[in-house]
């Protein structure tokens, strides 16, 4: 990705891909490959949020193609301390519960009405769910050759970083892997600017 600030939905699409194809970890690759793919028509189409940032159709995806450019830079200057993988997946896969709080947003900037799952559960919590079935899905497949306590590390560490990526505000838990530290601050710093 070059420095400049992605803001076509289907450029941003095309980067969020690169990343993931840059996971090294399988699994992980093969998940969020598979979670672009299945969702692209509604990550092309749907907002970041109501009204604080990227409320605009494409506006999730281009946020995830920043978060997911900041946490990689910022994981790279930690170095070793870091599980590079983890915080590409992570940051690739933060919002998708968002993926279930919207309509598609088609004819007006806040056309999307705030779903049942998003008054009631949050993205963070949608977002789990679903990533980790997909995760449960891929390590149980007979291709994959990992140990059972392998796959279990690996899903609970990815549901960590989508799930307590907002810290405080609408996380599931509190904060305790620097991997999804890294998410989070990249997260804050995207919304807000």
């Amino acid at each position: 990705m070059n420095l400049e600030y992605i803001k076509d939905p289907l450029i941003a699409f095309e980067e969020c891909r690169n990343i993931a194809d840059n996971i090294d970890e399988p699994v992980l690759r093969r998940v969020a490959l598979q979670v672009l793919e299945e969702n692209k028509e509604k990550f092309l189409i749907i907002k970041g949020s109501d009204w604080e940032h990227h409320n605009y159709a494409g506006g999730l995806i281009v946020h995830i193609c920043s978060v997911a450019f900041v946490a990689t830079q910022m994981a790279k200057f930690y170095g070793n301390s870091v599980n590079l993988d983890l915080v590409r997946f992570g940051a690739l896969m933060h919002d998708v519960g968002k993926l279930f709080d919207y309509s598609p947003q088609t004819e007006y900037v806040n056309s999307n009405v705030e779903s049942i799952n998003r008054a009631l559960l949050g993205h963070s919590v949608e977002g789990v769910s679903y990533i980790m079935s997909k995760l449960k899905e891929a390590y149980a497949d007979d291709s994959v050759v990992v140990d059972r306590e392998y796959a279990i590390k690996a899903i609970v560490q990815a549901a960590h970083c989508i799930g307590a990526h907002m810290d405080n505000f609408g996380a599931c838990a509190k904060q305790q892997m620097l991997e999804v530290l890294i998410i989070g601050c990249a997260d804050k710093v995207d919304a807000y600017v």
